[in-house]
C-alpha cells in the first residue's frame, strides 16, 4: 500500500538548482554539492522556495525581508556608484 508521500511524488523529478543535470525521482540532497535540496521540477517558484528553505517546513516571513532588504540595498549602492 502507497503512503500518501509516495502517490504525490509519482511522476514528479527533482532537481538541483545548482547543477540542473543531477535529477532524481524523489526528494533529497544534491549529491554534486552536498547540502543543497533538490527542488521539484516545473514546481512554480520552486527557485524561490528552495532559497526560503520550505521544502524542509522551516519558511519564515523574515527571510524573505532579508533577501529583499539585501537586494534593494546592492541596487541603491549599484546606483549611487554609477553617479
Amino acid at each position: 500500500m502507497e503512503t500518501k508521500n509516495q502517490s504525490q511524488n509519482a511522476g514528479k523529478v527533482y532537481f538541483c538548482p545548482m547543477h540542473p543535470e543531477v535529477r532524481q525521482p524523489n526528494p533529497g540532497k544534491c549529491p554534486k554539492c552536498v547540502g543543497m535540496y533538490l527542488v521539484p521540477e516545473g514546481s512554480r517558484f520552486g527557485m524561490l522556495r528552495s532559497m526560503l528553505g520550505t521544502s524542509r517546513g522551516d519558511w519564515s516571513p523574515l527571510k524573505l525581508f532579508i533577501m529583499a532588504a539585501v537586494m534593494v540595498a546592492i541596487v541603491v549602492a549599484i546606483m549611487i556608484m554609477m553617479r
